[in-house]
């Protein structure tokens, strides 16, 4: 009796099992997983938010209209906790979970942990903002929409030069060395070219217990007319606060697209009024698909997205592309069909691959007025 009793409970439970296993096939078969990794911890964390939140927005909204092909998304998040490091360990963790498409990661310091994440492994990565010349013309399983970082470097130089400006010093945190040293580099090379001066060029680490103060001073015994801020937004608000305190009010501040988050005006106040940095945002682009996205990020999160949401829904467009037009989920049909498409649209912006899928584009400049981003072109 109890040997009967004991080979029920045995079928009962092998029965629950392909239940079970029907079910979760079923459910894996009816959704499709996009990865994000981002810096949503750390001092990249504005932006890594913002883009967090827009996916997420995004994802419901694709969802509601039908998915993708009739499945839903999914949107599997990991921090990279603005390191690095953490980016590989992230990438790394959504590959074993069968992960094929990953949005992200934001900061150019990932590019190189990036590519050594994904080499060679079945997976699509597609950042609108890494934009290292490390990764161009590279014929590997990274799409980027962002222009080379090098031309960043030039739009500031020509702005400038055309104020008259020609004793320019350089902060470079090198965080981001890659990023970093090629725009300082170009830099260099501009203001040679035009017969001008860098008088000071200083190189720090942020990870470490930096002396914004001390830097500052040495700035300011070289009496520079401008500075150039390659750092994140946090840091060029707290060099700007020092700078002006060391007695250089009336030199003009420049930043790369890196220091152009909301932290750079919350943190930075009066100090950083005037000041020009480079913008991967259109502000005078009135696509009504922007402001439409704008006010449900404020509706939604109570608060204003940093620029990088339009970059964020626009890459997110693009990969949805992809998705619908490709013949299953695998990561080289899908970057074959974006690729031979080429060219896309995408909230008021033309973003247009070459065939090793990087993107060109215009950049933009604004100027801080009245606590704003304002065009400056």
């Amino acid at each position: 009796m109890s040997t009967r009793r004991g080979q029920q409970i045995t079928s009962k439970f092998i029965l629950l099992l392909f239940f079970l296993m029907a079910v979760t096939s079923c459910t894996d078969n009816n959704s499709i997983n996009i990865g994000f990794v981002g810096s949503i911890t750390g001092r990249n964390s504005e932006l890594g938010v913002t883009a967090r939140n827009t996916l997420q927005l995004m994802v419901e909204e694709q969802n509601k209209n039908g998915g993708i092909n009739g499945k839903r998304l999914t949107l599997v998040i990991r921090d990279d906790m603005s390191s690095p490091a953490g980016a590989k360990a992230a990438i790394t963790n959504l590959i074993k979970k069968d992960v094929r498409l990953i949005l992200g990661p934001i900061t150019s310091a990932m590019a190189e942990p990036t590519t050594e994440a994904i080499a060679g492994r079945h997976v699509l990565v597609m950042s609108p903002t890494m934009s290292t010349d490390f990764l161009a013309n590279k014929d590997d399983n990274l799409l980027r929409t962002a222009t080379g970082s090098s031309r960043q470097a030039e739009t500031i130089a020509e702005r400038a030069f055309s104020l008259g400006l020609g004793r320019t010093a350089v902060i470079g945190d090198m965080e981001n060395p890659k990023y970093v040293n090629s725009i300082a580099q170009r830099f260099r090379t501009l203001v040679k070219q035009f017969g001008k001066e860098i008088p000071i060029e200083i190189k720090y680490s942020s990870s470490q217990n930096t002396n914004f103060n001390d830097i500052a001073r040495k700035v300011a015994v070289k009496n520079p007319d401008s500075i150039l801020f390659i750092t994140n937004g946090f840091d060029a608000a707290m060099l700007a606060q020092a700078l002006r305190r060391s007695g250089l009010n009336d030199a003009r501040f420049f930043g790369v697209s890196w220091s152009q988050s909301n932290d750079i005006i919350t943190h930075g106040g009066r100090a950083v009024e005037g000041m020009r940095l480079i913008a991967l945002h259109d502000y005078g682009n009135v696509d009504p698909k922007i402001a439409a996205l704008k006010k449900k990020y404020i509706d939604r999160y109570n608060k204003e997205p940093s620029f990088i949401y339009t970059r964020y829904a626009a890459i997110f467009k693009i990969a949805v592309y992809g998705l619908e037009h490709a013949k299953s989920y695998n990561s080289n049909q899908i970057k074959r069909t974006i690729l031979e498409k080429r060219n896309f649209n995408e909230f008021g912006r033309e973003i247009i691959f070459n065939r090793f899928g990087d993107a060109k584009e215009q950049y933009n400049l604004v100027i801080i007025k009245d606590g704003n981003f304002v065009s400056d072109n």
